[in-house]
């Protein structure tokens, strides 16, 4: 079972569809810059999402997430409802 922080899952959802911009994601996710900012780090160290762009601005740098990322977030939802149903 995986076992996913929330904010994390909620990242995931947001790109599992779309490739997003920090100041995107900012916006979908309610997170501050320094949370958000963390947990982007942490997704990309553990290989789930990758930073397409580096701009001056962070809040240009556009994110996506990575097979092992779609991987994770589908294994997780999977988890979720079985867990739901019980």
């Amino acid at each position: 079972m995986i076992i996913m922080r929330e904010n994390k899952e909620v990242i995931l959802r947001a790109l599992n569809y779309n490739d997003l911009t920090f100041l995107e994601l900012e916006k979908k996710t309610n997170l501050d810059d320094e949370k958000l900012d963390k947990e982007l780090v942490d997704l990309s160290e553990e290989g789930h999402i990758e930073k397409l762009t580096e701009e001056k601005d962070k809040e240009l740098n556009q994110f996506a997430i990575t097979e092992k990322g779609k991987r994770a977030y589908k294994k997780y939802m999977r988890d979720h409802f079985d867990r739901a149903e019980e």
